[in-house]
C-alpha cells in the first residue's frame, strides 16, 4: 500500500511537469512498472493527448470512441492475452 501511494505521488509530479518528462526514458521506465489504478485514466488521457484530439476532431473522437466500445471481440481476446500472461503485474491485478 505504501508502494503505491510512493508511485502516485511521483506519478503526480511527473504529470504537472509533462512537459519536462514526455520523451524521457522516465516515462518509460515508469510505465513499464505500472501506473498506479486510482490515476490511469488520467494518465492515459495525458500520454494520448486526448485533449487536443478532441478539440481539433470532436466528431471524429466521438466515432472512434463508439467504435471501441463496439469491438468487444478484440477486447476479450486482450483480456485473455493480459490475464494468461501478465497477471502478477500490478497494472493487470484485477
Amino acid at each position: 500500500m505504501r508502494r503505491e501511494i510512493t508511485r502516485k505521488s511521483k506519478w503526480m509530479e511527473m504529470l504537472g511537469q509533462w512537459e519536462t518528462y514526455k520523451n524521457s526514458t522516465k516515462l518509460i521506465d515508469r510505465v513499464y512498472k505500472g501506473i498506479p489504478m486510482n490515476i490511469q485514466a488520467q494518465v492515459w488521457s495525458v500520454l494520448l493527448n486526448i485533449q487536443e484530439v478532441k478539440s481539433k476532431n470532436p466528431r471524429t473522437y466521438k466515432v472512434m470512441k463508439e467504435k471501441g466500445k463496439r469491438s468487444s471481440e478484440h477486447i476479450h481476446q486482450i483480456d485473455l492475452d493480459v490475464s494468461g500472461t501478465l497477471r502478477t503485474h500490478i497494472f493487470f491485478r484485477d
